[in-house]
């Protein structure tokens, strides 16, 4: 990864030195681009706790298990007295039927980072063995380069709540590495970023749960997740989109609840600031040779500003022309741009046509054979 560290390590130390005693927690913090451009990195490798980070890999593995077609999001998942009653953040065991679909079950992970939720998706796609599960879970951290991470239970809760299971551990480059791999590979934004959810349970058919971020919206924040018990601290992963950025940052070990938030407002703060325009859509326009067509040259354009956090890294471009086969109308999606940093596509947006173009009959193509290109 290429590292740029701008001012945010000043004011993130000064933060440090405000709230942070001698004896307090050693701070953890890790914040990139997706691009892989480092912004801060502070005790990155530091092996900590993570506590309900945890439930982003459960997750993960469900959504791997489902792709393979072994099991549905619309399963119905039965609590039994053991997933029922683990503690902390759980849903209603008691929902009629005692049941919810897994994707019911996803959804409380990562919204409201519901424990007995986590223990009854890893017995479920564990075939009743939740040690199944965390193997798949540690196979998929190996497998993503996580290989200072270790998954000990299926929700992130110390020993001590778990029901014999040991602790979850990690680094923050680990887990800028998971939720990296969240965002590009599954749907999981479309869970975190609820503010809230209504589980409807025999007991109370409107009960409400709420995301445990509370910063959701601010500076572009879409999710992901947050953790926390005794011996963890403070944990939070955050995605943020800056424009046509996404910011990754990952804070570990915090002294309070107030702390992490505090913190990662300032990093998305500063970064917003370096927010650019990278190109102007009224000032950007595409053209491409077609053949075959009434109009041998097509005008492309795109529909929105570029706009991406710069932090001096190199932005390249690359244009690849769509197949077309049949009559342009406006608006048609013809080529696609790739930005790119380094071998890493950072985004793509689609370039359109901005005027019909007719594709030529076959008599027209024998006139423009003949006629040497002229018609």
């Amino acid at each position: 990864m290429k590292k740029i560290l701008i001012l945010i390590c000043t004011f993130s130390l000064s933060i440090y030195g405000m709230e942070i005693e001698k004896k307090e927690r050693i701070p953890i913090i890790y914040t990139a681009l997706t691009d892989g451009t480092e912004v801060i990195d502070i005790n990155s490798e530091l092996i900590s706790p993570i506590a309900s980070l945890t439930k982003v890999m459960n997750v993960i593995v469900a959504k791997d298990e489902i792709s393979k077609g072994k099991f549905s999001l619309s399963d119905k998942v039965t609590f039994d007295k053991y997933t029922a009653f683990i503690t902390g953040g759980s849903i209603s065991a008691w929902s009629g039927d005692n049941s919810y679909t897994l994707e019911d079950l996803l959804k409380a992970q990562m919204i409201f980072s519901s424990n007995n939720a986590a223990y009854a998706t890893a017995k479920h796609i564990g075939l009743g063995d939740i040690d199944n599960f965390i193997i798949l879970m540690n196979k998929k951290a190996r497998e993503l380069g996580m290989y200072n991470t270790y998954f000990a239970s299926p929700a992130g809760l110390p020993p001590r709540l778990n029901k014999g299971f040991g602790m979850d551990i990690s680094t923050a480059k680990d887990l800028y590495l998971l939720a990296k791999y969240a965002i590009e590979n599954t749907d999981i934004l479309e869970y975190s970023n609820k503010k809230s959810i209504t589980f409807p349970n025999s007991r109370d058919p409107l009960r409400m749960y709420y995301n445990r971020i509370t910063m959701l919206g601010e500076y572009g924040v879409v999710g992901l997740k947050t953790g926390y018990h005794d011996e963890a601290g403070f944990n939070i992963i955050i995605i943020s989109k800056i424009g046509d950025s996404t910011v990754i940052s990952i804070s570990l070990n915090s002294e309070t609840e107030k702390q992490r938030y505090i913190l990662q407002r300032e990093i998305l703060s500063k970064l917003s600031e370096r927010l650019e325009k990278i190109i102007d859509k009224d000032k950007a326009y595409y053209l491409f040779e077609v053949k075959d067509y009434k109009n041998k040259i097509l005008e492309g354009y795109i529909k929105e500003d570029i706009n991406l956090i710069n932090l001096g890294q190199k932005f390249e471009y690359d244009i690849k022309l769509n197949d077309i086969n049949d009559n342009i109308n406006i608006d048609d999606e013809i080529a696609t741009l790739y930005i790119k940093v380094g071998d890493e596509v950072i985004l793509t947006k689609p370039i359109l046509a901005k005027n019909e173009n007719r594709k030529l009959n076959w008599f027209e193509k024998i006139l423009r054979y003949i006629s040497f290109g002229l018609y």
